[in-house]
């Protein structure tokens, strides 16, 4: 639980940084999205699909 604690305090504090590693877009861009990481033509590594 400590670990936790010490976790959600850094992230609140910003001691980790800049949290900017994923992009948002719109679920109909799904298989774009896919083609972008593939390619390295994707702003960040990680891509949250919406509906």
């Amino acid at each position: 639980m400590q670990d936790f604690r010490d976790t959600a305090a850094a992230i609140y504090d910003g001691r980790l940084g800049a949290l900017n590693w994923h992009e948002i877009r719109p679920l109909s861009d799904g298989a774009r999205a896919f083609e972008d990481l593939n390619a390295g033509r994707a702003a960040a590594p990680k891509i949250i699909l919406v509906p």
